[in-house]
């Protein structure tokens, strides 16, 4: 009997344990909220992020090079500025900072258009890992497709590495589409949507193994608009059923060596 109430003192005991071991670790992803370089408006350049896509000319616009990524401020969007008619809406509501990046669609782009980050984290057997990235579409040009059936527009948000060639590499992926998102009202921008990547626990014989942790984003499809994307986060999550295994397998290996022990 009284082993029978150890074990019911015990097992709570075994629960928050595995709770606790099923924490998430986080990792650091550098400008992870797109807060570099500091902008009044929008700026091509994003830090710590690698770009790939085609080196544009100036158009007209005083923006030159690869024009489809970079960092812009939240602010209200007020075409006429200051002094003029008031905003037709303002500032995304749920924003982490001051600021986002945006992603232009560009189906046609020679490179492709990419943007990613090797981490300083590498994979490991045993592990998952989860990449959360706060995601939203643009007020005037959401992200569109002349055929939503074959090529809709679709953000893919991945895990990966960069193998020996520097060939991306994927490990897991997930899809953004403008489907996931509501309409907002009248004068409001499209709030940003948490979305996440979850690997499986790594095995012994992944090729993944070893190497650095990558973060990508690239247009899955559609034929343009523009995504917004921030607060990107990175962690590595606990295998809960090996916590769990082994807790309530440690419980009765207990309860026997104090029961030799009396």
């Amino acid at each position: 009997m009284r082993s029978i109430t150890r074990l019911v003192f015990a097992l709570p005991l075994c629960a928050g344990f595995a709770l606790h071991a099923d924490r998430a670790v986080a990792i650091e992803v550098l400008n992870h909220s797109f807060e570099a370089p500091g902008t009044v408006f929008v700026d091509t350049l994003i830090t710590h992020w690698v770009k790939t896509g085609p080196d544009g000319t100036d158009d007209g616009t005083g923006i030159s090079g690869q024009i489809d990524t970079g960092v812009f401020f939240n602010s209200a969007i007020d075409l006429d500025g200051p002094g003029g008619d008031d905003p037709i809406a303002g500032p995304i509501p749920n924003a982490d900072g001051n600021q986002l990046a945006f992603f232009q669609v560009n189906p046609t782009a020679a490179p492709e258009v990419t943007l990613s980050q090797v981490t300083a984290a590498t994979y490991t057997a045993g592990e998952a890992y989860k990449l959360t990235v706060a995601v939203g579409m643009s007020y005037f040009f959401a992200p569109t497709s002349t055929d939503p059936v074959n090529n809709p527009a679709l953000l893919e948000l991945a895990l990966g590495f960069f193998d020996s060639s520097d060939e991306f590499q994927l490990v897991q992926t997930a899809l953004a589409s403008p489907s996931d998102f509501v309409p907002p009202a009248p004068g409001s921008q499209f709030a940003l949507i948490d979305f996440d990547v979850l690997t499986d626990v790594l095995g012994t014989g992944d090729a993944a193994l070893g190497e650095s942790i990558a973060i990508r984003f690239r247009a899955a499809g559609g034929t343009g608009g523009v995504w917004n994307l921030d607060n990107v986060r990175l962690a590595v999550v606990p295998e809960p059923g090996v916590a769990v295994v082994m807790c309530v397998a440690g419980v009765p290996l207990a309860l026997a060596r104090r029961r030799r022990l009396r």
